[in-house]
């Protein structure tokens, strides 16, 4: 997560113990690789600042020197000069403000930290709720083929913690509970039994509570999870048993847009099934890429893209 620091002098230089001890575990998450570190003015006004004089220890000194010259690099992509498609693709990246005083919260700027809690929020992981824990397995098996790297090692470091709240209903309960600066990002199945229905009830509902709370949420274009599950992962089940199986049969038979909205796991196979596709899928290596078909892999992916600008 980018965040842009505002009122150097005021916050470096407070002699607030407690200020600088949630200062420091900011920058300890920005040494990690957690966060991007960006800084609205001279990177020198911070080295030089009471808090590195006083607070940061010498082992860190160096290495947290060199992070603050290069949060001037940040903050020019950020606001680039005269680079409009820059500019444009900024508006895609969300950012936590920390400054002295709390501002109006955005879908671009969810955040307003002081120095007073910046500590508390840089270390807590993005938490990603999803209907079922099972549902990550499909998600992994993308991490995986398409070598989804930052991912990946957000999953290692406990930056990213998968949330399976047992059903849709649960998953707009936590979102209601959200308060302050919790950070959390929403999958939700969109029920919709053909392309020209809308998604139930309970997604429309999780997903405006979500905005007005300037949480990411993305319900499903598809009916459920299990209509991502790739052509290839179902027919190399198959072609383990028998293609013969009237459900292969009867799946195999569906157009593209039919096999988007149809259920998987009581009218097509079984949940049973479905979980060992799923659990197929998440084997998936890098050798497979080509084998996702476009019609799966493409919301899957742009959903992955911004798991990544919120982790």
């Amino acid at each position: 997560m980018r965040v842009v620091i505002k009122d150097i002098q005021h916050i470096f230089n407070s002699q607030e113990r407690e200020c600088y001890q949630q200062l420091s575990r900011l920058f300890s998450r920005v040494a990690m690789g957690q966060h991007l570190l960006c800084i609205e003015g001279e990177p020198d006004e911070i080295i030089e600042s009471d808090f590195f004089l006083q607070a940061v220890a010498p082992m860190d000194r160096v290495e947290w020197e060199e992070l603050v010259r290069r949060s001037l690099y940040a903050i020019d992509k950020l606001y680039p000069e005269n680079d409009s498609m820059a500019c444009e693709a900024d508006t895609l990246f969300p950012k936590a403000f920390l400054s002295l005083c709390v501002g109006t919260k955005s879908k671009q700027v969810p955040w307003h930290l002081t120095p007073r809690n910046v500590g508390e929020w840089a270390e807590q992981p993005l938490t990603l709720f999803l209907e079922n824990t099972d549902d990550w397995k499909l998600f992994e098996g993308f991490v995986r083929a398409f070598e989804r790297d930052e991912i990946q090692l957000s999953l290692e470091q406990k930056w990213l913690k998968i949330d399976g709240r047992g059903g849709k209903g649960e998953v707009f309960k936590s979102v209601q509970r959200i308060q302050g600066d919790e950070r959390i990002i929403v999958f939700m199945d969109s029920d919709r039994t053909d392309h020209l229905k809308s998604e139930s009830d309970v997604a429309k509902k999780t997903e405006q509570v979500c905005q007005a709370k300037f949480q990411p949420c993305h319900i499903s274009s598809k009916r459920e999870i299990e209509n991502y599950i790739p052509d290839f992962i179902i027919q190399q089940y198959y072609h383990n048993t028998t293609f013969s199986d009237p459900r292969f049969q009867k799946w195999n038979n569906l157009s593209d847009q039919e096999k988007d909205f149809a259920d998987y796991k009581k009218e097509l196979f079984t949940k049973n099934i479905c979980k060992t596709f799923m659990e197929n899928c998440q084997k998936a290596e890098p050798t497979d890429m080509e084998k996702f078909e476009p019609r799966v892999k493409t919301e899957i992916l742009n959903f992955l893209n911004l798991l990544e600008r919120y982790i």
